[in-house]
This record gives C-alpha cells, structure tokens and sequence, in this order.
C-alpha cells in the first residue's frame, strides 16, 4: 500500500510540476504578467500543499492498519506460546 500511496502522490505532483512550468514559461516569455503568474503560484502551492496533507492521511492509515497487524500477531503469539506451555 505504501509503493501505491507514493506513486498516487507523483502522479499528483508531476501533474502539478507540469501545469507550473507552464505558466513559469509563458511568464518567462512574456505571454502572462506578474499578477497572472503569482496566481498561479499559489494556486499551485495550494495545490501541493493538499497533495502532501492526502499523502500523510493515507499512510497514517497504512501505518494504523500495519500495526494493527503486527498487534494481532504478536497476540496470537502470545496465545499459542501460552498453550504450548499449558500443554506441557
């Protein structure tokens, strides 16, 4: 889940690095003025901003559910420890 959650989040930011040169080269070129061009530095700021705080809810879930696993694990562990002793 982790490898998914990390290429999700790329193709999110790659998409975002794309629009952003975009509007870097037209103001670069002439083609849009300062004002235009802040805007759209926010915009796409704002935008990275909202991919970063998805990409920690997403693995905190991951993480959560790995361990509640681990958790689940270790308790069956323990239980099956504890019956191989009673046994003996």
């Amino acid at each position: 889940m982790t490898f998914e959650n990390r290429i999700r989040s790329r193709l999110q930011i790659g998409s975002l690095a794309h629009k952003y040169r975009s509007i870097k080269n037209s103001f670069i070129s002439g083609g849009l003025d300062k004002p235009s061009f802040e805007k759209g530095y926010r915009l796409t700021s704002s935008g990275l901003g909202r991919v970063r705080s998805e990409w920690n809810t997403r693995q905190s879930d991951i993480n959560n559910q790995w361990n509640m696993v681990l958790g689940s694990h270790a308790l069956s562990e323990n239980l099956v420890s504890g019956d191989i002793q009673y046994a003996q």
